[in-house]
């Protein structure tokens, strides 16, 4: 299966020290260039930038598709991508153009606009339920270690994450 990603879930991962739960789950990941370049950027988190100086191999990163065109909706009434960040707006065309089986994104109004263009969304939270199943984490811990990030969820969410371990 074809996963591509956005910034936060990598990025979130990287701080909670799960970052190769993503080879472990999904063999590989795609990241658009606008991604890259958000996961280095010089304001952002150290840890993370420091991760992209040598990004693993289960990582490839593809050239951006959003630079100079301004898409549209494919139908009536869905979101349009110009509203969303390059990384977001990138992050879904790769997943078309790729046939993604899944796309690694949190960012509400970017989860919407997926799955408003029929693409299967999941983010951090569901990531890591993914490898609460596969009894890779401890739900309790890592559930811990988000809440100590700036990562916001709702408390269904986190319940939900913890309802993973049985």
């Amino acid at each position: 299966m074809i996963v591509v990603s956005n910034t936060s879930p990598i990025s979130y991962l990287i701080l909670i020290g799960e970052e190769e739960l993503l080879p472990a789950l999904y063999d590989h990941v795609l990241i658009p260039e606008a991604v890259r370049r958000e996961l280095s950027h010089p304001e952002g988190p150290d840890p993370v930038r420091e991760w992209m100086l040598s990004s693993p191999s289960w990582i490839t990163t593809r050239e951006g598709l959003s630079e100079g065109r301004r898409p549209r909706s494919r139908r009536s009434g869905e979101e349009d991508l110009t509203r969303l960040d390059p990384g977001e707006w990138d992050a879904i065309l790769l997943a078309e153009r790729e046939d993604a089986g899944l796309l690694l994104i949190d960012e509400r109004a970017g989860r919407d606009a997926a799955r408003n263009r029929g693409l299967t969304v999941t983010g951090t939270i569901g990531v890591l339920g993914a490898a609460v199943k596969k009894e890779h984490v401890d739900a309790v811990q890592v559930a811990k270690v988000l809440r100590d990030t700036t990562f916001r969820a709702s408390p269904d969410l986190y319940r939900w994450l913890l309802d993973q371990q049985e």
